[in-house]
């Protein structure tokens, strides 16, 4: 008799489902999030408009949808707003450029429109469009999702900083992107 069933003869649970579901989906965003910190210091702007976009248009969805057909509360309107917020003191202080009070605050509200907003407006998207979906069950599986996307932005960091041992200048060079100041020449 084999130790594991077939995989025609298990049956997985729909918490089990959503669970792989988010490892998976959560991966890649994260990861390449904390590659970007890790080897230029920065998210790439593509990141932040990314979470401007996908975010300011579930703002507007669930601002304009009534809210008893949502469920959506007013503090999670509001967590959504932070891209908007980013985007336009972003226009507001492009002029001051390096100023020492505004370059973190640009830093920090980007950060936060990627790494906690754009999952959050996601995670929001799905409980309106499909709730049985979100069947994760007390707190070791969200603890569990969290600390899956915290291992990615991790790992993705030291990858990153430490690119020099994963990859060449050259490859930052095929992709078109900026090279990292430690890449390996």
């Amino acid at each position: 008799m084999p130790r594991y069933p077939t995989p025609e003869n298990v049956e997985i649970r729909p918490q089990a489902r959503t669970f792989i579901l988010f490892a998976l989906t959560l991966a890649y965003p994260m990861f390449g999030a904390g590659f970007e910190l890790g080897a230029y210091s920065e998210l790439i702007y593509e990141r932040k408009i990314t979470a401007w976009a996908v975010v300011t248009a579930m703002w507007l969805g669930f601002s304009l949808v009534p809210r008893e057909q949502t469920g959506i509360r007013n503090w999670q309107l509001l967590a959504l707003a932070v891209p908007c917020l980013w985007l336009l003191a972003a226009g507001f202080f492009s002029a001051s450029g390096e100023d020492p009070v505004t370059k973190p605050l640009l830093f920090t509200l980007g950060l936060v429109s990627y790494l906690l907003c754009f999952p959050f407006a996601v995670y929001l998207a799905v409980k309106v469009v499909n709730p049985d979906l979100l069947n994760l069950q007390g707190w070791k599986p969200k603890a569990g999702i969290v600390a899956i996307s915290l291992l990615f932005i991790v790992a993705g960091y030291l990858v990153g900083e430490h690119n020099y041992l994963f990859l060449n200048c050259s490859d930052f060079e095929v992709a078109g992107n900026m090279l990292p100041v430690n890449c390996n020449r």
